[in-house]
């Protein structure tokens, strides 16, 4: 979304395919082009790395922990996909 300049809408009406749930598949990851597939993700950051990822959450089930050192621990499941990979 951070590339679009501009936006118009059109009087169209849009027809969505049967069962379609926009939610399920940002969760399945298939704007990263991914197969679909679901890992657990279990990484750290050093201190005053990675605070994003309170505001921006990775999945429903993201979990942080701030270690002692000021590290944070992330897990979550995520879509294994080339971005996540890059």
């Amino acid at each position: 979304m951070h590339r679009i300049l501009a936006a118009e809408m059109l009087e169209d009406r849009t027809q969505y395919p049967p069962r379609f749930s926009l939610d399920e598949e940002v969760d399945l990851g298939i704007w990263g082009f991914g197969s679909g597939e679901k890992i657990k993700l279990d990484v750290k950051f050093q201190a005053g790395f990675g605070d994003h990822l309170y505001e921006t959450r990775l999945s429903k089930n993201q979990e942080i922990k701030e270690l002692a050192d000021g590290t944070l621990h992330v897990t979550a499941t995520v879509a294994d996909t080339p971005q996540l990979q890059w």
